[in-house]
């Protein structure tokens, strides 16, 4: 079979953080089959890495390249040129892709495959919540509600919004000419179609993680239960504090990769106060391989207060994978993957009170805690499962050929009649 040439463009590539994790977790699966892979993206190749691809380093791309295209479109020409690719496959965040490169595919006849992570081709700051749980009143494109509710407050701050509401004007229709859909969630195929994406062919996969993460650490149960790796703060973290009150025997451990993050999360929202009196225990400057890891393998439980329909999340991954309890609000891959009571606990969006009662039912019942550790480890197979991705990647292959002048299609699920 003639090998056919991918180029993918992901956020990042190289480097321990989870979305440059799980760009390289895709690579291999389509190189599994029988794809050969450029990846085009920012940052410095590790040439230890897997999987071995063709690299290109790739331009930043500011709000002119989204409108004019610029130097990052002459690029991207280059790279088509070079590499001669049968797929584009664009990966991760919307707001990051610029709108040229989809027009440039359709001109040259190169199928695109797009697997979208978060809502930011509709959101303005990115992930999709207010205070209250997810929000998704700009998600046909109006953008008066963000203004409405001063999203341009704090961060990202009112230059980026405005930056952002124009690159995403440019992104509306641009968007549009991806051919197949890939995504990981029944609710975020709903919010494809809500966005006004034509009826591409759709398909869901499981969700990117490189299990070489957790081979090396023994899970164990211990007292403490652990929030970590909410890179943004807007995902909920203003609800730890509402949960610690409600459930005041509990004791928590906040690891932080940097002191200045820790310290912010400990001023604005409150939680120095319950540092002080022994409840919360803050470990700052460790990464996932220099004491996160150790943290979660060792503790009761996993708190998620994410409020943000996540699609999908290494600390979600981790935790089953050590077969961790977690307890989380029932919304995104959370809403759809859990059984409450079986693999995880789950609470109603935004209630704190629900989810400290639950918090404080996994401390207390130590057969419950037992049995949601076996559920955490079989649906993390179930949601890690490599056969399903490769199905999915090559389902997508075939549709995404089909999709060109001349292809052939059998009867692909499409985003008008995705169940």
């Amino acid at each position: 079979m003639k090998s056919r040439r991918l180029l993918m463009i992901p956020d990042a590539f190289w480097g321990p953080d989870s979305g440059a994790c799980a760009a390289r977790s895709a690579a291999q699966y389509w190189a599994d089959i029988g794809c050969e892979v450029a990846v085009l993206a920012e940052g410095q190749p590790e040439s230890s890495a897997r999987p071995s691809v063709t690299w290109f380093q790739r331009k930043p791309s500011r709000l002119v390249n989204h409108l004019r295209g610029g130097q990052a479109l002459q690029q991207f020409r280059g790279v088509l040129d070079r590499f001669q690719p049968d797929y584009v496959f664009f990966l991760g965040s919307a707001i990051s892709k610029p709108a040229p490169f989809f027009v440039e595919c359709r001109r040259r006849q190169k199928p695109i495959i797009a697997l979208w992570w978060t809502q930011d081709f509709y959101c303005s700051r990115t992930y999709a919540c207010l205070g209250s749980g997810p929000c998704d009143l700009c998600v046909r494109g109006d953008f008066r509600p963000a203004l409405r509710h001063r999203c341009y407050y704090g961060e990202p701050g009112w230059g980026k919004i405005v930056a952002g509401i124009l690159a995403r004007f440019a992104l509306r229709r641009s968007i549009q000419l991806c051919d197949v859909l890939l995504g990981s969630s029944q609710a975020q195929l709903d919010l494809y179609r809500r966005y006004g994406f034509r009826d591409q062919p759709v398909s869901i996969c499981p969700l990117f993680f490189d299990t070489r993460r957790i081979e090396n650490f023994e899970s164990t149960i211990g007292d403490e239960f652990v929030c970590y790796g909410q890179a943004r703060f807007e995902k909920g973290w203003h609800l730890l504090a509402p949960i610690l009150r409600a459930a005041p025997e509990i004791r928590l451990v906040l690891p932080f990769y940097t002191s200045a993050v820790a310290e912010r999360a400990l001023r604005e929202f409150r939680l120095g106060e319950f540092a002080a009196q022994g409840q919360v225990r803050v470990v700052k400057g460790v990464g996932w391989f220099s004491g996160v890891g150790a943290i979660v393998a060792g503790a009761r439980g996993v708190i998620i207060p994410s409020i943000w329909p996540t699609t999908t999340e290494y600390t979600l991954l981790e935790s089953l994978g050590l077969g961790k309890p977690i307890v989380a609000f029932a919304v995104g891959i959370h809403a759809e993957a859990f059984r409450s009571g079986e693999s995880g606990l789950l609470a109603p969006v935004g209630d704190a009170a629900a989810m400290a009662q639950a918090v404080r039912l996994l401390k207390n019942d130590h057969a419950l805690g037992h049995s949601l550790s076996r559920g955490a480890r079989e649906l993390f197979s179930r949601l890690t499962d490599p056969e399903r991705f490769k199905t999915a990647f090559m389902q997508a292959l075939e549709e995404a050929a089909g999709a060109q002048p001349g292809g052939s299609r059998g009867s692909p699920t499409r985003l008008a009649h995705a169940a």
